[in-house]
């Protein structure tokens, strides 16, 4: 049997990915977006929000190292690979700004 033809085993990579909403500081300055958007690995989900509301809550906001945009990369001939979102942001939300109410409804993802 010739080696490249061996039968190759399959395989499935699996990636959950959480939609998170946190503030999100740009430099150390402190400009930051109070309302940021965040795609991030789920289990690393909960990490990610705790430490960069620490750092956003310091006297003078800081950026956190993890807050970046997420990347997945495939090459040619990776085997499958399954995508799962979820997010905890569209869920029923009540906020109030410049004293108006406004509720945002949930949304599914699948």
């Amino acid at each position: 049997m010739e080696l490249c033809c061996y039968p190759q085993k399959k395989m499935l990579r699996v990636f959950e990915i959480e939609a998170i909403s946190i503030p999100i500081v740009y430099n150390k300055y402190g400009d930051h977006d109070p309302d940021g958007l965040l795609y991030v690995l789920k289990k690393d989900a909960r990490r990610i929000k705790e430490n960069a509301l620490k750092n956003f809550h310091q006297e003078i906001p800081q950026p956190y190292e993890e807050v970046k945009p997420l990347v997945i990369r495939a090459n040619l001939g990776m085997p499958s690979g399954k995508v799962y979102f979820s997010s905890m942001i569209w869920q029923m939300q009540q906020a109030v700004k410049k004293e108006l109410i406004y509720t945002a409804f949930s949304v599914p993802l699948s």
